[in-house]
Parts: C-alpha cells; structure tokens; sequence
C-alpha cells in the first residue's frame, strides 16, 4: 500500500497500527516506538504536541495487536518476518523436574479404620455424636402426607 497515493481522507480511516504495519512491510526495516510514530503522525499531518500526547496509546496497541515483535534492541518488527520455535517438549519435561509430589504415610487412613458397610458407604450412624444426628433421630417415624388434604389442616 502507497500512503503517497492516497487521498489523506482514506489515511485518516486507518488506525495508527495499520498505517505502523505497512511503514515496516514497506520499508523492511525494524524502527523504534518514536520512529514509527513520527512517520505515522507525519502522514496523518499531527503536530508535535498531539504526537507526544498519543506515542503513550500507540506503543500500548503495538503491544496489543499479534502483528507486532518488540525486539531486543528496542525496535518493533513483523512477527511475520520471524520464526519463532517454540519446543513443548522441553517445556513439559521442565515442569516435570519441578514437580515433587510428597505423601505422609501416616495421614492415610487404613481400609479397617474405616466403618463401612456392605455397599461400601462409611457409616457413621453408630460413632456419630448426637449433635450431628439432631433432627434425623425419629426419621423411622415419618409419615407421608397427602399435599393438599394434610396441609390444609
């Protein structure tokens, strides 16, 4: 794309990191945050003062947008000029080494410790204390009502 060809209307219409992405496809060359944007802010005819208050924004929406790489030395280029590998392999096998897993043997209750009964479902109707069974004791004792005749009475 030629911003020299275009009417500075259509330019307007772009956002500053359209305008950063075809400065660098163009050019081929990887430019610092204030170097983009004085050439962005010089093609959407931006003075100093509405430059400096923006550059802030600007770096921000590179950070954002997936096109963008900040480079080692401080200078924005195409991540689609870069090949960048990553190996699982090697991240998974470095959890793997920082993962220790430790358990107290004496924390474990033994399968006889347990009251269990034949469905497998601890029972704990016989060791329970009466405040955990408080309101379930007469629950033989229950009756079921009829909705609307038992109620109304």
């Amino acid at each position: 794309m030629d911003f020299k060809k275009m009417k500075f209307e259509e330019l307007e219409t772009l956002s500053y990191t359209d305008i950063a992405y075809y400065l660098i496809k163009n050019n081929k060359k990887t430019k610092t945050t204030g170097e983009l944007f004085k050439e962005v802010a010089s093609l959407l005819k931006m003075d100093d003062e509405e430059r400096l208050e923006l550059i802030g924004d600007f770096f921000t929406s590179l950070t954002i947008d997936r096109r963008f790489i900040l480079l080692s030395d401080k200078k924005w280029d195409l991540k689609e000029n870069h090949n960048i590998v990553v190996n699982l392999d090697d991240e998974e096998d470095d959890m793997d080494e920082d993962l220790h897993l430790t358990i107290d043997d004496e924390n474990i209750k033994k399968e006889e410790e347990y009251d269990l009964d034949e469905d497998g479902v601890e029972d704990i109707s016989e060791d329970a204390d009466e405040e955990e069974l408080d309101g379930f004791q007469d629950i033989e004792n229950l009756e079921i009502i009829e909705e609307e005749k038992d109620l109304e009475e």
